[in-house]
């Protein structure tokens, strides 16, 4: 079939046929030099990342010198930088420091404390301070009690009682009265020798009060009616006397 062809026709597939080897053959050398291409990247050594010791030291001192924060009930550990880091002081050496002792203030007693002492304290109160025993004939003696209670929250103390006249003699209790508790002060009035209004003073002094508490006996003495015997024997004198 080929000789059948012209001369001109076979030249023509000559150059078809060449043209197809050409362009096989580059696309070989072509494959070829992209192979050797990936083989020169891959053989290539990789250049091996330079290591700064001095950094490595330097971090290691950092993670050997942690700084500590609680948070809670837990501990977080923190890196800084040593030029970040600040000195604090810490438990063991706030304990070795000497703590300076405060000077010991005396403080006057507060408003509360005396509230509290003025609840504590006695009172004293009397059913009656004054006591009427009317009209008597001189040479009468009376004997009155004057009683009281301690109204208060402490113990009652009568310290003294005294009267205004000899006549008087008052008498008290030695002994502490307790909140609650009931006494008195006796009274023994001589009327010997005396005669009209009579007003003996007994004055009460205790620790309930500063000021004391004044009692009184009021009433009236008559002369004493004189028998026929009195009169005889005055009438005796006279006439002796005489």
């Amino acid at each position: 079939m080929l000789f059948s062809t012209s001369y001109p026709q076979a030249i023509g597939l000559i150059c078809m046929f060449s043209l197809i080897l050409m362009g096989c053959a580059e696309d070989k050398t072509a494959s070829s030099t992209a192979s050797r291409i990936t083989e020169q990247k891959i053989e290539k050594p990789i250049p091996s990342a330079s290591v700064d010791t001095d950094k490595i030291v330097n971090s290691h001192e950092l993670e050997s010198s942690p700084e500590v924060k609680n948070v809670g009930d837990m501990e977080v550990k923190t890196v800084t930088s040593k030029s970040n880091i600040e000195e604090k002081p810490t438990k063991e050496n706030e304990a070795s420091e000497p703590v300076p002792k405060k000077p010991i203030v005396e403080k006057t007693a507060s408003r509360k404390q005396k509230k509290a002492r003025a609840k504590l304290l006695p009172n004293l109160e009397f059913d009656l301070i004054r006591h009427n025993f009317d009209t008597i004939t001189s040479g009468y003696i009376i004997d009155y009690k004057f009683e009281f209670t301690n109204t208060g929250k402490g113990p009652l103390v009568i310290e003294s009682a005294k009267a205004t006249c000899g006549c008087t003699q008052p008498s008290y209790p030695f002994i502490p009265i307790e909140p609650g508790e009931r006494g008195y002060i006796g009274v023994t009035y001589n009327s010997v020798g005396k005669e009209g209004q009579q007003k003996p003073l007994i004055t009460v002094r205790s620790n309930a009060s500063k000021e004391p508490i004044a009692l009184m006996l009021t009433g009236f003495v008559e002369p004493k009616k004189m028998t026929e015997k009195d009169q005889k024997a005055l009438t005796k004198d006279t006439l002796n006397k005489g």
